[in-house]
């Protein structure tokens, strides 16, 4: 749910220059991240937007979901990959599904990378903030970088900070 000072944010498009986008995400590593009311307002804010690259940190879950969605909503957008050091929870296809790949790294450096590589975080965490939660670690990292950042929280409700 929104916070104080944030603001619900529907099917817009933002004015200015092309922007890059990534994603972050985090809820039951074992379980797809991005399902149902989530998965729809994800990829409804996709098509909104002029997305020209896409930031992924190449796990299951929000991850690869949000790079299919990128691909099937904005395919010229180039796709590109945070690989982590400990290659346990990553996906199966995130090679195939990406343009460039960065250098393996650490979660919490990776999930920095994807930050200072990009203008803009789109995360979709599985409910409210958290100290230890990757998610959320990098959504606060976004926040003290200035940077813009869209929630997609699980029932489908959009909130932006920065925007």
């Amino acid at each position: 749910p929104p916070r104080s000072g944030e603001q619900a944010h529907g099917e817009q498009t933002y004015e200015g220059s092309p922007r890059r986008e990534c994603p972050a995400g985090g809820r039951d590593r074992r379980e797809p991240l991005i399902r149902g009311k989530q998965h729809g307002a994800m990829c409804r804010w996709v098509c909104a937007q002029l997305i020209t690259e896409w930031h992924h940190g190449c796990c299951i879950g929000a991850d690869s979901d949000g790079a299919d969605v990128c691909k099937a909503h904005a395919p010229n957008a180039k796709i590109v990959a945070h690989p982590p050091t400990l290659r346990v929870l990553i996906s199966h296809c995130w090679e195939d599904m990406s343009d460039e790949v960065r250098k393996p790294l650490p979660y919490l450096d990776r999930n920095r990378a994807i930050v200072d590589e990009t203008d803009m975080l789109l995360a979709a965490p599985k409910g409210p903030e958290e100290q230890r939660s990757g998610t959320w670690s990098t959504v606060r990292y976004a926040r003290k970088q200035g940077k813009r950042i869209v929630i997609v929280w699980p029932d489908g409700t959009i909130t932006t900070e920065g925007i």
